[in-house]
């Protein structure tokens, strides 16, 4: 996890995100985090190591990485 590059990583992001979207806002944040609580149970992963490891993609020393901030600005304009 904690060799993932930034590209595919950002690139994964928006496939799950594009995979909900058509659900309403409740449902997207439940299956995601639901998904996210069954995966870190089946690899053996703690919360925390996750998203330590996702904060270390997601950020550098100036900030949030412009692929993430991508991210971002595509959830902001979804209808």
């Amino acid at each position: 996890m904690n060799m993932a590059g930034v590209k595919p990583s950002a690139t994964s992001t928006m496939r799950v995100i594009d995979s909900v979207q058509d659900l309403p806002p409740h449902l997207q944040v439940i299956a995601i985090t639901a998904s996210f609580k069954l995966l870190i149970e089946r690899f053996g992963v703690t919360p925390d190591d996750a998203f330590t490891a996702t904060d270390n993609i997601m950020n550098h020393a100036q900030g949030r990485r412009v692929e993430f901030d991508a991210v971002r600005a595509y959830l902001e304009n979804q209808v």
